[in-house]
Parts: structure tokens; C-alpha cells; sequence
């Protein structure tokens, strides 16, 4: 959770930002880093939410029974993100090579 929260979130944001400012005349990948980074936002408010519940209340709550709540969503949003990322690198392999 630490490294999620501490480094890899920030790393990806990174990353996509690298992306766009590269790719910053190719609209088709410009639309998909922003609709990637969206999905990939989503799928962190999940996480944090849970987390964040966990470390306010004073009870401590059964985070694995909220987090099956809402696994379905999560699922959901890493599946499109996994599409989404396979769709990105075809764009950028286009523009790279000029197809």
C-alpha cells in the first residue's frame, strides 16, 4: 500500500506526462494518455477511499467485505485500463514509425 500510495501512483502520472508532452502533436494519443490517466484515477479513488475509511473511523471495519463491495467496479476499471494501455502503445508505434 505504501508504495502504491507513495511512489507508483506518482510514477504513472509521471510517466503519462512524459507521453503527452512527446506525443503532444498526435491527437489520437493525446486523447488516449488523458482517457488512460482518467481510468487509472478512478481505479486510485477507489483504493484510496477504502483506505482512507480504514485509517479515519474509530472502529476499525472489515476492509476485505468493502473491498469485495467494490471489486467488480475496480475490476472493471483495470480491464479498460488494460485495453486502453495495448491501444496507447499501436498509437504510439504508429506515430514512432510514421504509419
Amino acid at each position: 500500500m505504501q508504495h502504491y500510495e507513495g511512489a507508483a501512483f506518482g510514477d504513472l502520472n509521471a510517466g503519462l506526462d512524459g507521453l503527452e508532452i512527446r506525443f503532444k502533436d498526435s491527437n489520437d494519443a493525446t486523447r488516449m494518455i488523458e482517457e488512460l490517466r482518467e481510468t487509472h484515477e478512478e481505479r486510485h479513488d477507489i483504493y484510496d477511499e477504502l483506505v482512507d475509511t480504514q485509517q479515519d473511523e474509530d472502529e476499525k471495519l472489515d476492509l476485505w467485505e468493502d473491498a469485495d463491495e467494490r471489486r467488480d467496479e475496480y475490476d472493471a476499471l483495470l480491464d479498460e485500463a488494460k485495453k486502453l494501455r495495448s491501444d496507447l502503445i499501436a498509437v504510439l508505434e504508429n506515430s514512432i514509425l510514421g504509419a
